[in-house]
C-alpha cells in the first residue's frame, strides 16, 4: 500500500478515535488531542492525493449530528469535529476543483486526440476510395457494385452509357436496365440467363449497332450463403470477335482458295514423276508450265491474304509524307505498261502535279491494283485511261477502260473479299479475289473514298479521292 494511503488510514483511525471520546462525554484527554491535530496535520500534509480521499474526509467531517450528545447539547467533540471541518472545506473544495479542472483538460485532451484520429482515418479511406475509383476508371471496361438487399448500385463506371448506349440515369434506375440495348437476336437468351443466374455468370452478347460485349456477374455473399452484392465487369470484345471472324474466314481461305492451286501442281508434278510422259516432251512442258503459273499464282495470293489480313488488324505500317500524285501515277503506269504491251491495250495518262499527305507505296499498289484489273479486263487494240484532277480538297484519281462492264448488283459487292463478277476470272485472269479489297482499305487508311461507276458492255471507271491535306486530330 502506497505511504499516502497509510497516512491517510492512520488519520481516518485518528479522527474516529475523536469521535468516540466525545460520544463518551468524557473529556478529551491531551494526547487523543495530540493524536487528533497530528491527523490533520497529516492529511493537510499529504494534500489529499484522490478525490475519493477527499469525500471521505468531508463525510468525517461532517459527522457532527451523531456528535450531539443524548441531551441535545453539543459536546466536546461535536465542537473539535465542527472546527476540523471548517478548516478542510476550503481545501477539500478547492482540491475538487482543481481535479475537476484537470479531468476537463484530460477529457479535452482525449478528445482532440480521438477526433483528430478519425479525422486521419476517413483522410485515408478518402484518399483509398479515390485511388481506388480513379483505376477503375483507367480501365476500358465498366465495372458495377450491386446492393441486393437496397437493390440499388452502389457504383457504376461511367463508361457504362458508351458501353451499351444507355442513358446513364436508365442505367442506375435497376439492374437490367441496360436490356434495351442489347441486340434482339441475343435478348432473350440474355434474358433467361439472369432470371436464374448461377453465379459466377458470364455472357456474351451484341450490343446494337455492332458490338459485342462480354459481361461477367459475380456473387458477394453473407454469413448465411445469401447474395448481399453483386460485382460485375463488362468489357467491348468487338475486336477480338473481329480476329475470330477473321481468323474463321481465313481457315475458309487455306481451305478453299489456297486448295485448288495446289491441286493442280500436285497434278501437274504427280504426271511428270509417274514417267507416263517421258515420250511425250511437249505435253510434258504443258505440265510444267500449268504448275509454274499455279505457283504463281498461289504466291500472289498469299501474298495478298498477308496484306489483307494485315490491313484489317492495323498491323501494317502507313508511314505517310508530302508526295507528288501525279508522280505516284507515272510510277503506277510504268509498272503495268509491259503488261499492257503484252495485253496490246494502249495507257493514256493524263497527269496533274498535285501534293497529297498519303504513304506514296501504298498508294501506288492501289493505283496499280486497279491499272491491273483495267488491262486484264479490255480486248486488244482497247484504251484504258488514267487521270488524276483536283477538286475541291480532295486529289482524284480515274482509271478507266473500254471492258464488259459491271453489272449493278456487284458494283459494292466487288469491293468485298474473294468477291468477281465472274467466278472463272479468278482461273482465266490470273486474279486472287483480293485486289479491290486491298485498294478499299489502303484508301479508307488514308481517310479517301473509292468508288466505281460502270455500263454493261460499255466498261468501267474507277475513282480514288484522297484528302489534301492530314486529318486534324483531337489532343
Amino acid at each position: 500500500m502506497p505511504l499516502r494511503h497509510r497516512v491517510f488510514g492512520l488519520a481516518l483511525a485518528a479522527a474516529c478515535l475523536g469521535v468516540a471520546v466525545a460520544e463518551a462525554s468524557r473529556p478529551i484527554p491531551w494526547w487523543i488531542r495530540l493524536v487528533l491535530l497530528s491527523g490533520v496535520v497529516t492529511i493537510l500534509a499529504c494534500r489529499i492525493s484522490t478525490w475519493w480521499e477527499a469525500a471521505w474526509l468531508a463525510a468525517i467531517a461532517r459527522l457532527q449530528e451523531p456528535w450531539i450528545g443524548l441531551h441535545g447539547k453539543p459536546t466536546e467533540g461535536h465542537a473539535l469535529a465542527e472546527g476540523l471541518y471548517q478548516k478542510l472545506q476550503p481545501v477539500v473544495q478547492a482540491y475538487a476543483e482543481q481535479h475537476l479542472q484537470i479531468h476537463q483538460q484530460l477529457w479535452a485532451q482525449e478528445r482532440d486526440r480521438l477526433h483528430s484520429e478519425v479525422r486521419l482515418a476517413q483522410g485515408e479511406n478518402r484518399r483509398y476510395q479515390q485511388q481506388f475509383y480513379e483505376l477503375i476508371h483507367r480501365l476500358e471496361g465498366v465495372f458495377g457494385l450491386w446492393d441486393a438487399q437496397a437493390q440499388k448500385w452502389l457504383y457504376l463506371s461511367p463508361h457504362s452509357e458508351n458501353l451499351w448506349g444507355v442513358g446513364r440515369a436508365v442505367l442506375l434506375h435497376e439492374l437490367h436496365g441496360w436490356l434495351t440495348a442489347v441486340h434482339p437476336d441475343d435478348r432473350a437468351r440474355v434474358g433467361q440467363q439472369l432470371r436464374e443466374p448461377a453465379y459466377p455468370l458470364t455472357l456474351e452478347y451484341r450490343v446494337m449497332p455492332e458490338k459485342w460485349v462480354r459481361d461477367r456477374w459475380f456473387a458477394v455473399r453473407d454469413e448465411a450463403g445469401q447474395v448481399d452484392r453483386v460485382l460485375r465487369i463488362a468489357e467491348d470484345i468487338s475486336d477480338r470477335q473481329r480476329v475470330e471472324r477473321l481468323k474463321g474466314e481465313f481457315i475458309s481461305i487455306v481451305s478453299h482458295e489456297l486448295r485448288t492451286p495446289l491441286t493442280s501442281i500436285r497434278g501437274s508434278l504427280g504426271l511428270l514423276a509417274s514417267g507416263l510422259l517421258a515420250d511425250r516432251p511437249e505435253r510434258a512442258q504443258r505440265m510444267l508450265t500449268i504448275a509454274s503459273a499455279e505457283v504463281e499464282r498461289l504466291v500472289r495470293l498469299v501474298n495478298d491474304i498477308l496484306d489483307i489480313e494485315r490491313l484489317e488488324l492495323d498491323k501494317i505500317s502507313i508511314e505517310k509524307n508530302w508526295c507528288d500524285a501525279g508522280k505516284l501515277l507515272s510510277q503506277a503506269v510504268d509498272i503495268i505498261y509491259p503488261l499492257a504491251v503484252e495485253a496490246g491495250v494502249n495507257l493514256l495518262v493524263f497527269p496533274v502535279a498535285v501534293t497529297i499527305w498519303a504513304d506514296g507505296d501504298r498508294i501506288v499498289q492501289t493505283l496499280t491494283n486497279l491499272l491491273s484489273n483495267a488491262v486484264k479486263f479490255s480486248e486488244p487494240g482497247s484504251k484504258v485511261t488514267v487521270s488524276l484532277r483536283q477538286a475541291a480538297n480532295e486529289a482524284i484519281f480515274q482509271v478507266s477502260d473500254r471492258g464488259r462492264g459491271i453489272p449493278p448488283d456487284k458494283l459494292e459487292v466487288i469491293f468485298g473479299k474473294f468477291q468477281q463478277v465472274d467466278a472463272t476470272d479468278s482461273r482465266r485472269r490470273g486474279g486472287t479475289g483480293l485486289g479491290l479489297a486491298i485498294c478499299r482499305k489502303i484508301v479508307e487508311i488514308h481517310g479517301g473514298r473509292i468508288w466505281v461507276e460502270s455500263t454493261l458492255g460499255q466498261g468501267s471507271t474507277f475513282h480514288v479521292a484522297l484528302p489534301l491535306q492530314p486529318a486534324c486530330t483531337l489532343p
